[in-house]
């Protein structure tokens, strides 16, 4: 019977993996390296539940668990303790069931196991069959989504019932609570329930997360709108000074010509490079043919000048920008400006902006540079740099969420703080 015992714990590996896989990327895509990581723990869990110690089993088990999906899947340690205490609760609630109900354990008399080996075969196989099922209702209610970029805070919300709930069995389990009469029928009825509340909790906590994407998307939207409408405006402007431009050349020449034939040349030298300032002033309202990137550029000029910041942009040539969501660009480079912006709005000298953005490795990367000046030392906790502000909230995404887009295309965030400026370096890698 170690065979049987040995297949019903690599069953175990699979229902893990089958429920964690909708949620979690891999860390390995090859079958031989899972399944001989599903091989080596299923050994280690055959030796647990061979030593018979339910108290040894309870701390183990999940804990073999955890050792599967730190090995085969990526992600955030807090979050596959997560699905793994929740998957640990789907296992063992059939069990209860049928320990209530069959008297398999000993738990409403005084029997120790199962009449047979036969029927603790057809027992266990009923147990993983109904977790079997739990798991595929699961996986039917979760949509595939990036639950990587979903924060620790959010996902706790999943862990409450299943803690609870081992909670709950464990102490009608150990309190010798008499299962005749109606306890016969209630305890595995109120279990029942539980199992299915747990199950639906994952569908809450599915549209939970849906509409929080839908109200990110809906604020990344309005920034974008933010942003069209300041370009609209900034359009507006240049067209003004394009038209008044345009008025005064002909007066201009005219000036000109006049002051050719009395043989005024220092005066004609003057007028023009007064012409080439305006025509270098107005060829600067443009920084690149990419609308969006244009309108960000645009927009962070006119609050730096009305702040007296020096701005200043370098962008080479052929920048590739298309593998960037729109409103990804916005959030990323509309964000980093507005943050150097503010930093150089406090200094008293050296108040500037620059920002930098060129095709490295023969334009197989893309990278962005920030740099500003700042004297406000900045605030970290661990590796992440927070906001000096009173209100925390106005601070908009942070640097924090700059750096989750940037791993969303797999980039490198670089920040560094020198004693007189703070520079924030992106490198995204183009396929």
């Amino acid at each position: 019977m170690i065979v049987r015992d040995f297949l019903i714990c690599l069953l175990q590996m699979y229902l893990l993996e089958d429920l964690e896989k909708n949620m979690l990327p891999y860390r390995r895509e090859n079958f031989w390296g899972k399944f001989l990581v599903y091989f080596v723990v299923a050994l280690i869990m055959l030796g647990i539940n061979h030593l018979e110690s339910s108290i040894f089993n309870m701390v183990m088990i999940p804990v073999t668990y955890m050792i599967v999906s730190m090995v085969v899947f990526r992600g955030n340690i807090w979050k596959k303790l997560v699905i793994v205490c929740c998957y640990y609760v789907l296992a063992i609630i059939p069990e209860f069931l049928f320990a209530t109900l069959t008297n398999a354990y000993g738990v409403t008399g005084a029997s120790e196991g199962f009449g047979t080996e036969i029927e603790k075969t057809l027992a266990l196989l009923l147990m993983s069959t109904m977790t079997f099922l739990f798991i595929k209702c699961i996986n039917q209610v979760t949509r595939k989504r990036d639950y990587l970029t979903i924060e620790n805070k959010t996902f706790t919300v999943l862990l409450m019932l299943p803690t609870a709930t081992i909670i709950i069995l464990g102490c009608v389990f150990y309190s010798n609570i008499s299962f005749e009469g109606m306890n016969r029928v209630m305890v595995p009825v109120g279990a029942s329930l539980l199992l299915l509340t747990n199950i639906f909790i994952f569908s809450v906590f599915d549209r939970f997360v849906e509409k929080s994407e839908e109200v990110k998307k809906m604020d990344r939207l309005y920034q974008k709108s933010r942003v069209e409408i300041a370009n609209l405006q900034y359009m507006n402007k240049v067209n003004e000074d394009n038209r008044a431009f345009l008025h005064d050349i002909n007066k201009f020449i005219c000036t000109v010509a006049g002051l050719m034939e009395e043989g005024e040349n220092q005066e004609v030298k003057e007028i023009m490079e007064h012409l080439g300032v305006r025509i270098q002033s107005l060829q600067k309202g443009v920084y690149c043919e990419h609308p969006i990137l244009n309108s960000i550029l645009c927009e962070r000029k006119f609050l730096a000048e009305s702040k007296n910041i020096s701005y200043k942009i370098t962008l080479g040539n052929d920048l590739r920008l298309d593998f960037l969501e729109e409103l990804d660009m916005i959030s990323i480079v509309g964000n980093l400006l507005d943050n150097a912006l503010e930093a150089a709005e406090k200094t008293k000298d050296g108040r500037y902006v620059e920002c930098r953005m060129y095709m490295g490795n023969e334009e197989h990367f893309l990278v962005m540079e920030f740099c500003n000046g700042y004297v406000v030392p900045l605030l970290k906790d661990k590796d992440r740099y927070i906001s000096t502000k009173r209100d925390a909230d106005s601070h908009g995404i942070g640097l924090h969420t700059v750096g989750k887009l940037v791993k969303k295309y797999a980039g490198i965030m670089r920040v560094e703080a020198g004693e007189r400026e703070f520079s924030v370096k992106l490198i995204f890698t183009i396929k």
